[in-house]
């Protein structure tokens, strides 16, 4: 509607201002003849039951959308979608890159000298052996194929399964250690100065 004000002699100030009984909406309800579920509001509130349908596939950040699910609005032309945003909680041995899984493996120098065997379990509770027989370094990795994740729906293609070793050192030698290994290794394996 119009609202004219005259300010002062001769003056007069003029706005248009949205109906506050309608709210700017053109109609209103009798208040005699109200729904008493939804007060006129044209709106009733439900719960209703949606089936989440997850696979191994899935990313963190993957969105799936149910068509017109979101809160109804009886005035809008076309409802909205409700969408839900996967959020992959983080695991306490495997990290997710891509499809591949990285394990972090801390091992000691001993082991990352001379090898090392020990049975691993997988995310699925199978188990299989993980081996090396060479000088494994700092960082170094060891790579299973097609052990990480499937990326096709029917799970037919998989990533890899990929260890990152840390060696462990120890923070000092015991007894006469320190002399014990000096004779293990040759002699230009010692320091030489740059």
């Amino acid at each position: 509607f119009v609202r004219i004000q005259q300010i002062g002699p001769g003056m007069i100030s003029q706005s248009t201002q949205q109906c506050h009984l309608c709210n700017g909406k053109g109609k209103m309800n009798d208040p005699n003849k109200l729904c008493k579920k939804c007060n006129g509001k044209r709106v009733e509130k439900k719960k209703t039951k949606l089936e989440l349908q997850l696979n191994k596939t899935h990313k963190d950040g993957d969105k799936i959308v149910f068509n017109d699910m979101a809160d109804y609005d009886p005035d809008a032309t076309t409802q909205g979608d409700l969408i839900i945003i996967i959020r992959i909680a983080k695991h306490n041995i495997f990290k997710r890159i891509d499809n591949d899984l990285v394990v972090g493996l801390d091992i000691n120098l001993i082991d990352s000298l001379i090898g090392f065997k020990f049975e691993f379990t997988h995310l699925d509770g199978s188990k299989f052996l993980i081996e090396s027989n060479s000088i494994i370094k700092q960082d170094s990795v060891k790579v299973i194929k097609n052990k990480g994740m499937p990326y096709n729906s029917r799970g037919e293609v998989y990533g890899d399964l990929i260890f990152k070793f840390n060696v462990i050192y120890p923070d000092k030698w015991f007894n006469k250690a320190e002399h014990n290994i000096k004779d293990l290794f040759p002699d230009e394996w010692t320091m030489v100065e740059a």
